[in-house]
């Protein structure tokens, strides 16, 4: 009989639902003041190019945050990519209920869409590439047997 061994566990702080979750949240703070500095500080319109500058790049760093850490998971990427599109999505739904011409240019589902296509693209992507290192260590020729 064989002892018990138990199941390999995620390495800490890199569970996919944690980090969608977190990255999620993230960006609908940063789209939420984004969106609350655009709209409702008329004052602050002359640094408009360097606010959605500074808001874009916060949001990419934080969107890229699970194909950073599950470069060698592409399910899991995949996962934490698709809950932070789902937060998103939830959160453009309730600000659609303050600032009304948001539905006119995307709904709620076309956020959700967009989001889990591309974390789906670049789960794709990698998973391909993680397919050719693994062959690129094993050998290509396969090994004949002799009939008995």
């Amino acid at each position: 009989m064989m002892p018990f061994e138990p199941p390999v566990a995620v390495a800490p702080g890199r569970h996919p639902l944690r980090l969608g979750v977190f990255v999620g949240a993230g960006f609908a703070a940063i789209s939420l003041a984004w969106l609350l500095v655009a709209n409702r500080m008329p004052a602050l319109e002359l640094f408009a190019p360097a606010r959605n500058l500074i808001a874009a790049v916060a949001a990419g760093i934080l969107l890229l945050m699970p194909v950073g850490w599950f470069a060698k998971s592409p399910g899991r990427m995949f996962v934490s990519g698709g809950l932070a599109s789902l937060i998103a999505a939830l959160l453009y739904r309730i600000a659609e209920l303050f600032f009304p011409q948001l539905a006119g240019r995307m709904s709620a589902f076309h956020v959700f869409a967009l989001g889990a296509l591309a974390y789906g693209l670049v789960a794709a992507l990698d998973w391909v590439v993680v397919m050719l290192v693994l062959a690129r260590h094993r050998p290509f020729a396969a090994e004949r047997r002799r009939l008995p």
